[in-house]
Order: structure tokens, then C-alpha cells, then sequence
């Protein structure tokens, strides 16, 4: 576990903050971010924490209303990270709402995370970039029953190169829906890393779609 006092992780939070490419901080609208040591007791692995209205979600109702809170979560963190470095490349990592978001980070991250369209996919955008879309479960809430048969419960486990943190493969895992008990795990591996593919290369391309003509 990596050692460092409450200040000296919050210096590293604020560089890391400052590694975001501005197309997205600017995006990042009436939000606030803030450093707490635990996370809540029935979590104790919560990495971060968002509370508040996605930008998806803000209507011209939005307005004289506190800003959105993101949490980083101070021991967790610490205990998956080997150094300060470590701590800093979290944000490499983006984790977006909107597939859109995606383009402004071209190049300059290796993966995105997005949610939003209720369905999973993985594709290379042009600079590099690799998005994964997980979407929504639907297993859960009035959803889960609305329709004929109850919606499945599905996750992903993602697995990183430890050095270049590139996506090297990921397990589809799908449970019934209320009431079943099946139970489907399947391995996928990205397209460089199947049988025959060429070498991957190590990071993204510099360039971005901001940046070109």
C-alpha cells in the first residue's frame, strides 16, 4: 500500500486534474471535487463518487443550484496504487457519460469509459483512443419487470496491461433477470491481441481531432 499524508494526496489529486484536456474541463460545468479518506462502510473499494445532475440531464431548469460533487476516495486509492505516478495515471483512465465526450479526448488517453446508450460495444477511434461503451444494466428498478421477461444483470471485468494500462481483454458476465438463475461468462479479447494481430502500439497518437486542419 503506497503511504502519503491527506495534503500530499490532494497536491496529486489537483495535478492530476490538471492532465484533463481542456475540451473536457470544459465540460465539467458547476462541478466541485473534493478529497475524503474512506469511502461509505457498504464500499469500501469506492475509488470516487459523482453526486449531482449529468450534463445530459440539465434543462433549462438548471439554474441558481449548487454545483455537482465528485469524491475521491484517499485509502482505496492508495492501496491499488504502487507509487505517486500511479495515483496521478487514475485519470488516463476517463470515465464519461456520453459516447460524445469521447472525440475530445482522442489521442490523448488510451480508454473511455461511457455509459447512456443501454448497451456494451468497444471501438478504436481515429487517433488512438479506445471507447468502451458499457451502458445500463436494466437489471435493476420498475425496468427490470416492464417487459415479458425480466431484464438480465450484466457487468464487465476489464483487464489492463500493467505497464502501457492499454485494455488487453474483458469478461462478458450476463445473470437472469429477477426471478432466473442462469448464469453466462464469455472472454473477449481486443482486436491487436487476437491470434495473427499485428503488434499493438503502446500509446495513443499525439495528435487529436482539435488539433487538425
Amino acid at each position: 500500500m503506497l503511504e502519503m499524508t491527506r495534503e500530499e494526496f490532494e497536491e496529486l489529486v489537483a495535478e492530476a486534474l490538471d492532465r484533463i484536456p481542456p475540451e473536457l474541463t470544459r465540460l465539467m460545468d458547476n462541478v466541485a471535487v473534493f478529497v475524503e479518506d474512506e469511502p461509505p462502510a457498504d464500499d469500501p473499494e469506492l475509488l470516487g463518487l459523482y453526486e449531482g445532475t449529468p450534463l445530459t440531464e440539465r434543462g433549462e431548469w438548471y439554474a441558481g443550484v449548487l454545483p455537482d460533487r465528485i469524491t475521491v476516495y484517499r485509502g482505496p486509492t492508495l492501496r491499488m496504487c504502487a507509487s505517486r505516478e500511479d495515483v496521478i495515471a487514475e485519470t488516463e483512465v476517463t470515465v464519461v457519460h456520453e459516447p460524445t465526450a469521447a472525440k475530445e479526448t482522442d489521442g490523448q488517453v488510451p480508454l473511455v469509459l461511457c455509459g447512456h446508450l443501454h448497451h456494451e460495444g468497444t471501438q478504436m477511434l481515429p487517433y488512438g483512443t479506445r471507447l468502451r461503451r458499457e451502458g445500463s444494466t436494466g437489471g435493476s428498478g420498475l425496468r427490470a419487470v416492464e417487459h415479458e421477461h425480466p431484464a438480465p444483470i450484466q457487468a464487465s471485468i476489464l483487464y489492463f496491461d500493467r505497464d502501457s494500462r492499454r485494455l488487453q481483454a474483458w469478461d462478458a458476465i450476463e445473470l437472469g433477470g429477477l426471478g432466473l438463475t442462469t448464469a453466462e461468462v464469455s472472454r473477449h479479447l481486443v482486436d491487436e491481441n487476437q491470434p495473427g494481430a499485428s503488434t499493438p502500439s503502446r500509446s495513443p497518437s499525439p495528435a487529436s481531432p482539435s488539433a487538425s486542419p
